[in-house]
C-alpha cells in the first residue's frame, strides 16, 4: 500500500513497509540503546522528557509502518561546505530536528550546542567525509524577520523560515506577511536562497487546539452531570483519545499561514521559495505525539495533535524533502530515481 502526498510540487511520498520499519528500529538501537534521536532528547530535555522527547517509543505500533521515499539524503544532496539556518517557531525547531535526526540516522556525526544557553537557538555541525554543513535554528514566535539581528538572515548559504501556526490570523493579510517577511529577506538576501516551509497539519478532534480543550470541557461537565463520581476516569479515557487520522477539508487544516506564505512565495520575485510540506502529512495523524500534556496556554491537559513524533520515518521526509528543494542537482537525481 503506497499512500502519496497530493502535490507534485514534494519529491517523496510514503509507502507502506513494515520490514523497513522493524529494520529501522534495530539500527537506531545500535546507534544508541535508547533508539532516540540524541538531538532530539537534548533539545528537548527541558520540556518534553515527560512525553519521552516526543520519540513515542511507547505507542511505535500506532503510528504505521511508512518508508518516506524518494527526496533526498544528506550523502546525496552535496551541501557541504554550506551553512543552513531555520527560522521560526516550535514547527521549524521540528524540521530542525529532522535534518538533524536524518543525519543521525545516516551514521553522519552530528555536534548539537545550544547557542542561546536557553534553548531559544541551537548551533550544529554535521560532518561528512566530503566536509562539514553547518545547521542553526533562531527562535522567532512573533513573525517579525526586521527585529532579529541581520547577521541571522544575511549569513547563512541557505536559509528556511516558517511556523506560526499559533498566531490569531485573523488580522494578518498578504501585505503584512509581505512586510514581516519579504522586506526584510529582499533587504538583507538579494542573492541568496530562502525557503518559505509550509506549517504540517494539525489533526485535533474536533478542529484546533483551542476546540479541542473546548470540547473536553464540554465532555467533562456532561459527565459530572450524568456519571458522578466515575467522570474523572471517563474524562481521562477520553482526554487519551487518538489524533484525528486524516487532515480535513484540506492538509492546510489548523495551517491558515500556508496560503499567506505561498502568496509570499509566488509574490516575493525571486527572493523566496515555497517548501512544500503540507499536503505530504494530511494522512499521518497517527503520527502526532498523542501523549496527554500540560500547556503553558491551559492547565487543561489534552493532546499534542500539531507535533509529529521523531520515530523512524515519520520527520525524514519533511526532512529528505527539503534536502531536495536545497540541492541544486535534485532535479536530475530524481528523475534517475524514478
Amino acid at each position: 500500500m503506497v499512500v502519496t502526498n497530493d502535490s507534485a510540487l514534494s519529491p517523496v511520498r510514503w509507502t507502506w513497509d513494515p520490514s523497513w520499519f522493524t529494520a529501522r528500529l534495530r539500527a537506531d538501537r545500535v546507534r544508541t540503546p535508547s533508539g532516540c534521536c540524541p538531538a532530539a532528547r537534548q533539545v528537548y530535555a527541558t520540556r518534553f522528557a515527560k512525553v519521552d522527547f516526543r520519540c513515542c517509543r511507547g505507542r511505535l505500533h500506532e503510528i504505521g509502518p511508512y518508508r518516506p521515499v524518494g527526496g533526498l539524503s544528506w550523502h546525496e544532496a552535496e551541501l557541504h561546505g554550506t551553512s543552513l539556518t531555520l527560522i521560526g517557531d516550535s514547527l521549524q525547531e521540528q524540521l530542525f530536528l529532522a535534518l538533524l535526526c536524518l543525519a543521525w540516522s545516516e551514521d553522519l556525526d552530528v555536534h548539537l550546542q545550544d547557542a542561546s544557553g536557553a534553548g531559544k537557538s541551537w548551533n550544529s555541525q554535521i560532518v561528512m567525509a566530503t566536509g562539514v554543513v553547518n545547521v542553526s535554528f533562531v527562535r522567532c514566535d512573533d513573525l517579525q524577520l526586521g527585529l532579529l539581528p541581520p547577521r541571522n538572515l544575511s549569513q547563512p548559504t541557505y536559509l528556511i523560515i516558517g511556523g506560526w501556526r499559533h498566531l490569531d490570523l485573523s488580522t494578518l493579510n498578504e501585505s503584512f506577511v509581505r512586510s514581516a517577511i519579504l522586506g526584510p529577506l529582499e533587504r538583507e538576501r538579494p542573492l541568496k536562497r530562502t525557503l518559505l516551509a509550509e506549517a504540517l497539519p494539525s489533526h485535533f478532534p474536533g478542529g484546533g487546539f483551542q476546540e479541542y480543550l473546548e470540547s473536553l470541557k464540554s465532555y467533562h461537565e456532561f459527565l459530572v452531570s450524568t456519571a458522578g463520581s466515575n467522570a474523572t476516569h471517563a474524562a481521562a479515557r477520553h482526554a487519551r483519545q487518538v489524533c484525528e487520522a486524516h487532515a480535513e477539508p484540506s492538509a492546510d487544516r489548523g495551517c491558515a499561514i500556508n496560503p499567506l506564505l505561498r502568496a509570499a512565495a509566488t509574490s516575493s520575485r525571486g527572493a523566496a521559495e515555497l517548501l512544500e510540506l503540507s499536503s505530504l502529512y494530511a494522512g499521518r495523524g497517527a503520527a502526532h505525539v498523542g501523549e496527554r500534556w500540560v500547556s503553558g496556554r491551559s492547565a487543561s491537559p489534552a493532546l499534542d495533535c500539531g507535533h509529529y513524533c521523531v520515530a523512524p520515518g515519520v520527520l525524514d521526509a519533511a526532512a529528505l524533502a527539503t534536502l531536495a528543494k536545497l540541492a541544486p542537482s535534485y532535479r536530475v537525481r530524481t528523475a534517475q530515481r524514478m
